[in-house]
């Protein structure tokens, strides 16, 4: 069974004429933005002695708590 990995990455930049590009399937390009900001949340299976069996809800909850603030 083995322990899960996940991690869940998020980019906000500024309004007004900021773009993003991704290049290769791996880089990542902000151009005329005022600001950028990375949020990663990331997460595994492992529990003490037991396993959860979807590591992925933990960082998508993170994501879901900060946003409504």
């Amino acid at each position: 069974m083995g322990i899960k990995f996940s991690a869940v990455l998020d980019l906000k930049i500024s309004d007004g004429t900021g773009q993003l590009h991704v290049a290769d399937d791996k880089k990542i390009n902000v151009k005329g933005a005022d600001w950028a900001v990375f949020c990663l949340a990331a997460s595994s299976s492992f529990d003490g002695h037991s396993l959860r069996a979807f590591p992925t809800a933990f960082p998508l909850e993170a994501f879901s708590l900060t946003s409504k603030t």
